[in-house]
């Protein structure tokens, strides 16, 4: 993800993915810009269960791509939020990790990816 992006996630979720400038405190994020939507959302409903239960506990570790879906890897988590986040990572295996248009996997350069049909565009 590009860093201008991954700025603006931490700028909106600064509880969860540190402040921008901080990155000792700060997960890695490593995917594609097609997912900041799907981040953004998830990040947003994340924080928005943990601070209707005042649980402060919640911490995410890293957020990347694996195996054509997205892994959130966070602690702390209630069961709804864990609900999130699996509908998330369900979610990415259908959007292109690219451009966040409709996806599906495919195999790229010994990887495998979620791109859209329009994939020679992504390489």
């Amino acid at each position: 993800m590009r860093k201008e992006l991954i700025d603006e996630l931490r700028q909106r979720h600064p509880r969860l993915l540190g402040p921008t400038g901080e990155p000792a405190t700060q997960p890695s994020i490593l995917c594609g810009d097609g997912w900041f939507n799907l981040l953004d959302c998830l990040c947003g409903a994340v924080q928005a269960g943990a601070d209707a239960k005042g649980n402060e506990d919640v911490r995410v570790e890293e957020i990347k791509s694996k195996y054509g879906s997205l892994r959130f890897e966070a602690y702390g988590l209630s069961p709804a939020e864990d609900a999130q986040v699996a509908l998330a990572e369900a979610l990415s295996e259908r959007t292109c990790e690219e451009c966040g248009a409709p996806g599906s996997e495919r195999g790229r350069d010994g990887w495998v990816s979620t791109l859209c049909s329009n994939n020679s565009a992504h390489s």
